[in-house]
């Protein structure tokens, strides 16, 4: 275990972390590497403040010190990082069936033939309020205000980016790892923390990234929750839904010539996304404005490209909702 100063009178110590060597088939060569579970204790001036869990894989047959790092966040936000860890990156992953859903119990842990660890060290971390990660209470006013859901410090955008930047120094002064190129990766709303950081790392941490990976990355949040009246996210959706009707077999969109025919869903992905902007953009904007018989050829030819009945389509006036498609 490691002291940690006394504070609001009491002593605190951190939950004690594990490690493991186990060892991973990769490329058809077993590798072994060491597995740790363990606390980054932050702190506000004197008090301690946050217990940040995380989990790190690190391969043994390499020179450490200079082997790629990468931390890893996901999405939420409020979400730990266990999707990316057991579900993309990890050494093991969620077994899932051919179709890749999720089977029924009893779960399967299986080695991952796409871990990260073939060419990176990986540490996932939970951000404070997620997985194991939490607020170090350090007197009755805080604990009170953090019960009645009034402690906002860790879930503002600021305080949640500062706090991974005193995470990502602290690790590597723990782990001796200064002198390897660090990455970060994020998925999601961890996408847009990756964002965030790439430049407030080296600005007030001292870490130079080497790179930084951007997953499905949660941007521009209005594309994310539109209405009536912002037609921008109802274009952003509909080339992709148009792709996914014509790989499978539900377009009644004529091919246009071979290109189109033997390119399939991409290219009718790529004509959707003409047509959204070229004629389905100014019936979304000008409403009834425009004369029935343009809006509806405009519509009909917008169904076709989804495979939905024409009616429905005219009935949503071309704003076709993600889960009714």
């Amino acid at each position: 275990m490691i002291d940690e100063k006394k504070d609001a009178g009491a002593e605190y110590l951190p939950p004690e972390g594990a490690r493991s060597l186990q060892n991973i088939s990769i490329d058809g060569r077993r590798c072994d590497y060491e597995a740790a579970a363990d606390y980054i204790i932050l702190r506000r001036g004197e008090k301690l403040s946050a217990e940040m869990f995380y989990t790190s894989y690190s391969l043994l047959d390499e020179g450490q010190a200079g082997r790629p790092l990468t931390f890893v966040f996901n999405g939420g936000p409020g979400a730990s990082s266990a999707y990316l860890h057991v579900g993309a990156m990890g050494p093991f992953r969620v077994q899932l069936t051919p179709g890749g859903e999720v089977p029924p119990p009893p779960f399967v842990l299986t080695e991952n033939e796409h871990c990260w660890l073939q060419f990176t060290d990986l540490v996932f971390v939970d951000p404070v309020g997620t997985g194991f990660s939490r607020m170090i209470e350090s007197d009755k006013k805080e604990a009170k205000e953090a019960a009645d859901g009034k402690e906002s410090g860790y879930w503002e955008l600021k305080r949640d980016l500062e706090s991974i930047g005193e995470f990502v120094r602290a690790y590597l002064s723990k782990n001796a790892r200064w002198e390897s190129p660090v990455y970060i990766a994020g998925e999601s709303y961890g996408g847009f923390r990756v964002g965030k950081l790439a430049k407030l790392l080296q600005k007030d941490y001292g870490v130079g990234l080497a790179g930084a990976v951007i997953i499905s990355p949660a941007l521009e949040f209005s594309m994310l929750n539109g209405s009536d009246y912002d037609v921008l996210p109802w274009l952003d959706r509909f080339p992709s839904m148009a792709a996914a009707a014509a790989y499978h077999g539900r377009s009644r969109r004529p091919a246009g010539g071979r290109a189109e025919t033997e390119g399939g869903a991409d290219v009718s992905a790529a004509a959707a996304k003409d047509f959204a902007v070229s004629r389905l953009l100014p019936v979304l904007a000008a409403g009834e404005l425009l004369s029935p018989s343009v809006s509806g050829r405009t519509l009909a030819a917008a169904a076709d490209f989804l495979g939905l009945p024409r009616p429905v389509v005219k009935r949503f006036g071309g704003r076709v909702p993600i889960d009714y498609f």
